[in-house]
């Protein structure tokens, strides 16, 4: 039987493939045929084919021209041979010499010129003895074997590499007539005609409706050629918005949805200032188990924790506590178990609608991937009075464009909590009574008292770069004297650092792991001492 096809081998797709010309040509043909937009995989998938059938075809080919080679026949110069062990490949007999082994007696060698290769092979004939090769495979039977070859197979095994390659072709500069959109090419002269009258009424549609809409909804309002598929319509509606800087794309991976960019909040767009985090370096393997173990009940979206696939696996609802940067910006995180109860996108933003549990109010939202925080909330907090520090919980419904958002309310009563204040250069905390209407996490609570300053100073802090360190420091000193006996929690201390600076409670914890005036003091408690003489 052949040996293994040379396009079932990871080396031939990995080392040896490349897109050539003619692939190129064959893409071109195979849109033209199907007439419809294709996705990169299934691209992919037809060169697979492409290429698989062509080595088959060849081998066919060969069979006709020679014989399959077996030791023990005798050959001649000028015989045409087969090699199953070689990948079907063919060969000519260019010269023979006598041959002897004391293992197997007297045979003769031929030397054959291999189609593609410049140095001629040695081979073995009229050998008499038991040869491995001998097996007396027809032509039938080799062509038989063949038939087996599985393209799904090869896409299963190097799908996403053929992919990544096909992609890289395409985009190149020298294959002006491919155009893509989302995961689909088509090619440039297929497009249908959206002109300038069709994206105005675009423009009329959406601004009317005040909401996205997908792009069958829109391509309704539009005339364009019944005769031109409507694969192909949807595409060429597609890459026109696409290409019009007056419409932006807010659905998610598997579902296009148009809207009006200057309808949308500035916030879906850029980052707000306080979400930005600071990356300052530090060692990881200073964070002991302990530390580890509150970074991931913290579950910041910016921390470099992992969650294992098993715990993310079927999440219907996450409960948080809310940090005040996300109170002051109006925004929850995005971190790695809430991104399951939103839809995934690949582009900068997707609109969402969040649902009030309480009074079952809509809510229009915008999940910004990149920047790992969904924005909407800031009327919500101030109406429902949350604090940072509070308690809110996600549930999934049927729609996934759609999420309920809700807090744990409580009888409303004025309580003692932790309060953030500016003090020129420094960030200042007293306990002061505060209404509050929902539960919170006595340890990571905050209020506020003059916002204004608080912003002045955290822009000041920002703008003057102040070392990260003397930031933690300050503020672990202001916390302890809330406290009798002068201790911190390491939750509170990421709670109120992150006042002053937005920043994951890694680095944090690495502050009181491997500075010596802070020592724990057991349940997550933490103690400044202050140096000798002091």
């Amino acid at each position: 039987m052949l040996g293994q096809m040379k396009t079932q081998t990871q080396s031939y797709w990995q080392d040896e493939f490349a897109v050539t010309q003619e692939d190129i040509e064959f893409i071109y043909s195979l849109l033209i045929e199907t007439g419809t937009p294709l996705l990169s995989d299934e691209i992919a998938r037809a060169l697979i084919e492409e290429r698989v059938e062509k080595e088959i075809n060849q081998i066919r080919l060969n069979l006709k021209r020679g014989r399959i080679y077996q030791p023990r026949d005798e050959y001649k110069v000028g015989d045409g041979i087969v090699f199953p062990a070689l990948d079907g490949k063919f060969g000519v007999v260019v010269a023979e010499r006598p041959g002897y082994n004391p293992e197997y007696g007297d045979f003769t060698v031929i030397q054959v010129q291999i189609e593609g290769e410049n140095k001629a092979r040695e081979f073995a004939s009229r050998l008499t003895a038991p040869h491995k090769q001998n097996r007396g495979d027809s032509a039938d039977a080799i062509l038989a074997s063949l038939s087996n070859a599985s393209s799904d197979e090869i896409f299963a095994l190097y799908g996403r590499l053929i992919q990544q390659k096909v992609e890289q072709a395409l985009f190149s500069s020298d294959n002006l007539d491919f155009v893509r959109f989302g995961k689909a090419w088509y090619l440039k002269g297929l497009l249908a005609d959206v002109h300038i009258g069709h994206r105005n009424i675009v423009e009329a549609v959406l601004d009317v409706n005040g909401a996205p809409l997908g792009p069958e909804e829109l391509l309704r309002q539009i005339d364009l050629p019944p005769d031109i598929p409507a694969e192909a319509r949807l595409f060429s509606l597609n890459y026109a918005l696409e290409h019009d800087e007056r419409f932006v794309d807010v659905g998610a991976d598997d579902r296009v949805l148009w809207f009006l960019r200057r309808l949308e909040p500035a916030e879906a767009q850029q980052p707000p200032h306080r979400l930005i985090p600071t990356s300052p370096t530090y060692d990881r393997s200073v964070l002991t188990r302990e530390m580890l173990l509150l970074e991931k009940e913290l579950d910041d979206e910016w921390s470099e924790v992992e969650w294992p696939r098993s715990e993310l696996a079927d999440v219907s609802s996450v409960s948080f506590t809310l940090t005040y940067p996300h109170y002051r910006a109006g925004t929850i995180p995005l971190t790695q178990r809430i991104q399951q109860l939103f839809p995934k996108g690949s582009t900068q933003h997707t609109r969402v609608t969040l649902i009030d549990g309480q009074s079952g109010n809509h809510i229009p939202a915008w999940v910004v991937h990149p920047h790992r925080y969904v924005y909407g909330l800031e009327h919500w907090y101030r109406a429902n009075r949350i604090l940072a520090g509070s308690y809110l919980t996600l549930e999934k419904t049927d729609d996934p464009f759609t999420v309920i958002i809700n807090f744990r309310p409580k009888r409303e009563k004025r309580e003692w909590i932790r309060a953030a204040s500016a003090d020129g250069n420094q960030l200042r905390f007293e306990m002061r009574k505060e209404a509050c209407r929902c539960e919170y996490d006595d340890l990571m609570v905050i209020g506020e008292d003059n916002r204004e300053k608080i912003d002045a100073l955290w822009l000041r802090l920002t703008e003057e770069q102040v070392p990260f360190e003397p930031i933690v420091h300050q503020v672990f000193l202001e916390l302890a004297k809330l406290s009798p006996q002068g201790t911190v929690h390491a939750k509170t201390l990421y709670a109120a650092v992150n006042v002053a600076r937005r920043c994951p409670p890694g680095p944090i914890f690495a502050v009181l792991a491997t500075n010596a005036q802070f020592s724990e003091v057991g349940d997550g408690y933490w103690l400044f001492n202050k140096p000798e003489g002091v």
